[in-house]
């Protein structure tokens, strides 16, 4: 919604206004996890249980009460990769984005079989598509799309991934990757425990927040300069101006355009 966050608690969901109010959306959820927001303006999440299939749910404008679209239930898929998606049961899912056709796009592994891919959920039909298997894939954490539609990939062991039109996957920084995000220009944001890289259209892949000096400078300071403690989670805004979770010192920071840093929100 404009001009609030919705943000994942331990077991509720809830939005938060510019002002710093903060409203339950959903309470006494299991585990909530990624959230995104559909075609059709409904809140989009997972929400799991410990050793217990995840499932996808959706909270329509206005309603009280979220709908289970996809069911943690039934036997594992094998086959075609077109599965039944009311049948799935998906397990440590990571990354929840939409695509231009609706659909709901994310990584999971199978219950069944243990294999990790990245999925695609066309709602109306039931019907899902793998994306990226197994073999392209390893630990993925973030998904995004750039400008132009490619989807991006944050894998933890293989590193940012980018899938190309033709089918092709094209690795874009090497290594561990755990949060992804692109602007409007064609930049793409890798985050990796306390650094953040920019990946330019060309490929040239420069720092962009971060430093190994854990006594860095804080707010205010050129964003490089920084110290980070697990940064993930991230997203760039209309202007340009690039977010990312905290995980390690329980904040969300904020570079602007000028590369300065500020935190927006604190645990503390």
């Amino acid at each position: 919604a404009a001009g609030r966050a919705i943000v994942t608690r331990a077991a509720s969901i809830d939005a938060v206004d510019g002002d710093g109010t903060d409203t339950p959306l959903l309470t006494g959820l299991n585990r909530p996890g990624p959230i995104a927001i559909d075609h059709d303006g409904a809140l989009v999440f997972v929400d799991s249980a410990a050793f217990a299939p995840a499932s996808l749910e959706r909270l329509d404008p206005g309603a009280a009460l979220a709908t289970p679209i996809a069911p943690g239930a039934g036997a594992g898929p094998s086959g075609p990769p077109r599965l039944d998606a009311r049948a799935l049961p998906i397990m440590s899912v990571a990354g929840l984005v939409v695509d231009a056709a609706g659909r709901l796009v994310f990584a999971a592994r199978d219950a069944a079989t243990g294999a990790t891919r990245v999925l695609a959920f066309d709602e109306a039909s039931g019907r899902i598509d793998v994306v990226l298997d197994e073999q392209q894939v390893s630990s993925p954490s973030a998904l995004a799309f750039d400008a132009t539609g490619r989807l991006l990939v944050a894998d933890e062991t293989k590193g940012a991934l980018r899938l190309e039109p033709d089918g092709a996957v094209t690795t874009l920084v090497t290594g561990q990757a755990e949060g992804i995000a692109a602007d409007a220009a064609g930049h793409v944001y890798v985050s990796a425990r306390n650094h953040v890289v920019r990946v330019a259209p060309n490929g040239a892949v420069t720092p962009f927040a971060g430093s190994d000096f854990p006594g860095g400078p804080g707010d205010g300071a050129p964003a490089t300069q920084a110290a980070l403690g697990d940064a993930r989670s991230l997203a760039v805004d209309a202007a340009g101006d690039v977010y990312f979770a905290d995980f390690t010192l329980a904040n969300v920071r904020m570079v602007d355009g000028d590369g300065v840093i500020h935190t927006v929100a604190s645990a503390g």
